[in-house]
């Protein structure tokens, strides 16, 4: 293999991991890469007790007492009377309950290597509508053009998914799909099928000194899915990221979930490592999703090659149907 060919090749799988992680970061040589499984993960950073082989591949098979313990803390108040994480939870949750929900993701990331680097343009969609989840996401640059997409019925066992190919207006054409079990949709993707937030935002996971009030604001122009008769709150988090002083391995908190995505599109060897990810997070009265600006930071390995990855990306929420 040329030399020119082999940086090629180690490109697309760094952009692999980009375009299915939509996150930055930065690798720390020498350091524990061992972590918990996914489905242990979740369970204790949602403060979970019960006791559960793993996590249900459906959000709403998740304890009755977790989501009556949500509307708890939030029965009676306007976002604005609780805390960030409470309301970030609560949105959370009726989001990924709605009958329809769709997101959209656009972005920039950037994959540097000792020897090149990458600008890559990002565009993602997540859908549920009529019992049926679809979600695709498209990355294009000069380098590699890459698209996957996956659908499932939900209370189906099987999922398909399609590889395709990027257009350089962020469309794509997909190849067959290959089916394969719902039940190992979290060893592949990490989050569950109907998940519609990649992280795991709970008072484990979230630095709370750094986490501000939920402030009112305004409706933006930028955002059409902002809806007339609602009021809308804003809030930032930073998401704790950081190295257990006592056995030296990372602790992935939030990005527990949404690692194995990254690590199984890229083709690496371990998990990406996280520097630091700040989420500035809107939500409508209602307590549901409208918008999320990512800050973020992470490296992947692979290849011989540590890819430092930076990007800004904004999700946004709909629920009405187009």
């Amino acid at each position: 293999m040329t030399k020119r060919r082999y940086i090629i090749n180690f490109v697309v799988i760094i952009v692999l991991g980009v375009v299915s992680g939509f996150f930055i970061g930065s690798y720390i040589a020498g350091s524990k890469l061992v972590a918990l499984t996914n489905s242990y993960n979740e369970l204790v950073l949602r403060g979970i007790s019960e006791e559960s082989e793993s996590t249900p591949v459906y959000y709403n098979q998740l304890p009755q007492t977790y989501f009556d313990s949500l509307s708890v803390a939030t029965s009676g108040k306007t976002p604005d009377n609780v805390t960030a994480i409470n309301a970030f939870l609560m949105a959370e949750h009726n989001t990924n309950t709605s009958e329809y929900v769709s997101k959209l993701i656009t972005g920039n990331i950037a994959a540097k290597t000792t020897v090149m680097s990458v600008d890559q343009q990002l565009l993602s969609t997540k859908v549920k509508q009529d019992g049926i989840i679809t979600l695709e996401k498209v990355s294009y640059s000069k380098m590699a053009k890459v698209a996957v997409k996956v659908q499932h019925t939900v209370g189906s066992d099987k999922y398909l998914q399609f590889k395709g190919s990027a257009n350089d207006d962020l469309t794509a054409s997909w190849d067959a799909p290959a089916e394969r079990n719902i039940a190992d949709y979290r060893k592949e993707w990490g989050s569950g099928v109907d998940y519609f937030c990649n992280y795991l935002v709970t008072p484990k996971t979230v630095l709370v000194s750094n986490c501000s009030q939920i402030k009112q604001v305004n409706k933006t122009k930028d955002n059409k899915y902002y809806m007339d008769g609602l009021n809308y709150y804003q809030f930032t988090m930073a998401l704790d990221i950081r190295v257990d002083e006592t056995t030296g391995d990372f602790v992935y908190g939030a990005v527990s979930n949404y690692m194995y995505e990254i690590k199984n599109t890229a083709g690496a060897e371990n998990f990406p490592v996280f520097s630091y990810c700040t989420l500035t997070v809107t939500i409508d009265s209602l307590y549901r999703l409208v918008q999320i600006d990512i800050d973020e930071n992470y490296q992947i390995v692979a290849m011989g090659f540590n890819a430092n990855t930076t990007g800004k990306q904004t999700e946004k929420f709909s629920y009405v149907q187009a």
